[in-house]
């Protein structure tokens, strides 16, 4: 098996052996197998996602807004999107649609 670079992976940086991870699976710089699969699949928030959610929180705090102000808000706000949508699943925003208008809303906070 080698890495697929057709499909998903990630680039890591500063390991001395792996440079590359798919399905869990270390590769080196040749993308060829190395040591067993990882079991522990961590995310990792860069600032870049950080900056992104908070974004989010800011703009939806006053309720939900179509996909598509979002974005525009995205551009004139220098986010990057994909970093956005990165952190709207990180943080649970709820997407629905109505209307043939898809909308992004906070989720709902839970009260003890």
């Amino acid at each position: 098996m080698k890495l697929d670079k057709t499909k998903a992976y990630g680039t890591i940086w500063g390991h001395e052996s792996a440079s590359f991870e798919q399905g869990g699976v270390l590769f080196d710089a040749g993308g060829f197998p190395i040591g067993a699969p990882v079991k522990d699949s961590r995310v990792i928030v860069t600032d870049n996602i950080a900056s992104a959610g908070m974004f989010l929180n800011n703009v939806l705090s006053g309720g939900p807004l179509a996909k598509a102000v979002l974005y525009k808000e995205a551009e004139n706000n220098n986010q990057a999107w994909d970093k956005v949508k990165e952190a709207a699943d990180l943080i649970g925003v709820v997407r629905y649609t109505t209307n043939k208008v898809e909308s992004w809303r906070l989720p709902e906070k839970v009260t003890e």
